[in-house]
């Protein structure tokens, strides 16, 4: 099964808008580097725990999936839904289908994303399990009030990127940073062998992210 979650919004940009994309991915991936700067800070943050009850509160606020596969959300330390606005205190990650008392997720890397007003979405359905990892894609749209500044597609929306995340226990790392734009698309195969995604950039091979064991592989896809 095939689930197609974006699709390439524009012929090849014009050489200003290159420029533009650019300095957008350069700015995520400083983002992504400031993280990682303060990683040892975040694996030294006090564990924040939330018992089922206050668990089961929070899922009535879901439509929850039916097909056992894991559902994640963000969330704050105390069970609020995240984020309408800039949050002022930290944001987790959680899975909503795992029962029991959880540890949250912090991420720092997402965290300094929110911290800068860029808009987070989980993709939901490009959730897949492989080995001990959950992996799926988190859509980065530009801060509401800064959208004129940054580089817009052929269709006149701002570009919009996405990062790959894989999620083990509390640990939650981002293996793919350019898996969406204005060039660029990806696509989830979330059933039958082998399970991955494809990431087709103008131009170039499509990319294939086979996940084998909970590792990535990064193939070329043969052209058919």
């Amino acid at each position: 099964m095939r689930n197609s979650t974006s699709g390439v919004r524009g012929l090849r940009p014009s050489f200003g808008k290159i420029q533009q994309g650019f300095v957008m991915r350069i700015a995520l991936k400083l983002l992504a580097l400031t993280g990682i700067l303060f990683a040892l800070n975040a694996y030294s943050r006090t564990p924040v725990v939330l018992q089922e009850k206050k668990l089961e509160k929070i899922r009535e606020t879901y439509t929850l999936r039916t097909d056992d596969h894991p559902q994640y959300v963000f969330v704050h330390a105390d069970g609020s839904a995240c984020c309408t606005a800039p949050p002022q205190k930290p944001m987790y990650l959680v899975n909503l289908l795992a029962r029991g008392p959880q540890t949250l997720i912090f991420s720092e890397e997402l965290n300094a994303l929110f911290r800068k007003k860029f808009v987070l979405e989980i993709d939901d359905v490009s959730v897949i399990e492989s080995g001990e990892k959950h992996f799926f894609v988190v859509k980065i749209a530009p801060p509401v009030d800064e959208r004129d500044s940054f580089p817009h597609c052929i269709d006149g929306e701002p570009e919009e990127k996405a990062y790959l995340l894989a999620v083990s226990g509390t640990r939650v790392d981002i293996v793919h940073t350019n898996m969406q734009g204005c060039d660029t698309a990806y696509e989830s195969l979330i059933l039958g062998r082998p399970l991955g995604y494809e990431v087709a950039h103008v131009g170039e091979p499509v990319e294939f992210l086979r996940l084998r064991n909970g590792e990535v592989l990064h193939l070329i896809k043969p052209v058919e």
